[in-house]
């Protein structure tokens, strides 16, 4: 059809009476190729997603969907064939990994919040300091995890960030564990389809640096009295 000249540059003449191997390339994998055949020597339906070359040399990768055509005793006459091109999906889908990849591999805390204050999604990261269950973690809600007054300021912060739309960064001082913790954090709007939905909030564990800092400012302060 009309559909499959656009997405393979191919004009009817140079299609009709040809196998599609003709779409084929030397990047195409040979293994989904020998499950399309197998399929079509069983008769039955395939679907396969493989890397196909258009009529100009570029290559795209196309979702193929193949169904055997029966008459009215059973047999098999023709087979139909539903091609997509899926790149711009696949690619979507391999970004989407790279970026959990490097959220679920970093070590910064990140905690991403609905605007009612709700945890949607933390980091493993995040989950492994409070010792919670991913399932655990996103029923859960700040005030439920520190103090009121700690919980009143990391509240604060998020309104200036749901209301002004920018990124706002500030320390905060914790308790967590029978210990004071300092953390760096950055409190960054998060959007879909442009609108502000929730907070994202990615926060470094700074005690040991600060801690060192406040014991040298302290020195020098006392060495200028």
């Amino acid at each position: 059809n009309d559909a499959f000249e656009e997405l393979t540059w191919y004009p009817e003449s140079e299609i009709l009476g040809r196998n599609c191997r003709f779409l084929q390339s030397d990047e195409t994998d040979d293994e989904t190729v020998r499950e399309i055949h197998r399929a079509i020597d069983d008769e039955r339906p395939v679907s396969v997603r493989l890397l196909n070359e258009r009529r100009d040399g570029t290559t795209f990768w196309n979702e193929l969907s193949i169904t055997p055509i029966r008459n009215a005793d059973g047999e098999v006459t023709e087979f139909v064939g539903f091609q997509r091109d899926v790149t711009d999906r696949l690619e979507a889908e391999r970004q989407l990994e790279r970026y959990r990849n490097v959220v679920e591999n970093s070590t910064d805390f990140m905690i991403l919040k609905n605007r009612d204050g709700e945890i949607v999604l933390a980091n493993q990261r995040t989950l492994d300091s409070l010792e919670m269950r991913r399932d655990e973690l996103v029923v859960t809600t700040i005030p439920e995890l520190t103090d009121a007054e700690t919980a009143a300021e990391i509240a604060a912060f998020d309104r200036r960030v749901l209301e002004d739309g920018e990124t706002v960064s500030h320390q905060i001082e914790f308790d967590f564990a029978d210990k004071t913790r300092i953390a760096e954090v950055n409190r960054i709007p998060y959007r879909e389809e442009g609108d502000i939905v929730g907070t994202l909030a990615v926060a470094r564990d700074v005690t040991e640096n600060e801690q060192l800092r406040r014991e040298l400012e302290a020195r020098a302060f006392y060495y200028e009295i």
